[in-house]
This record gives C-alpha cells, sequence and structure tokens, in this order.
C-alpha cells in the first residue's frame, strides 16, 4: 500500500516540467539506481537524461 501512496502523492504535488498538465505522462517506480541507469520495478533499465535541442 505505501507504494500506492507514493505514486500518488509524486502525481499530485510533484511538478514533472516536461509533461503535459492535460495528459500527464505515466510515472515509473525506480527501485534502484547506479550512475546513469535506472531499474524500474517492472526489470527494464534505462538511462537517466534529458535530451532537447536547448540541453546541447
Amino acid at each position: 500500500m505505501q507504494e500506492l501512496n507514493n505514486l500518488s502523492f509524486d502525481a499530485k504535488h510533484i511538478w514533472h516540467p516536461y509533461s503535459s498538465i492535460a495528459k500527464p505522462s505515466p510515472i515509473h517506480e525506480v527501485v534502484s539506481a547506479k550512475g546513469v541507469r535506472l531499474t524500474l520495478k517492472d526489470g527494464r533499465e534505462i538511462i537517466d537524461g534529458m535530451s532537447s535541442w536547448w540541453s546541447t
């Protein structure tokens, strides 16, 4: 139940500046991190990085 509360709190109170307010992106629970690699609860590993034309 704590997991649901954390994700619910995030959706209601944390500003996600690159997400649409009308259609927010899904929230993914991260269970571990090492360097730039994040492991999600479902086992997928992703890289924590930003990609946009103004970041280069």
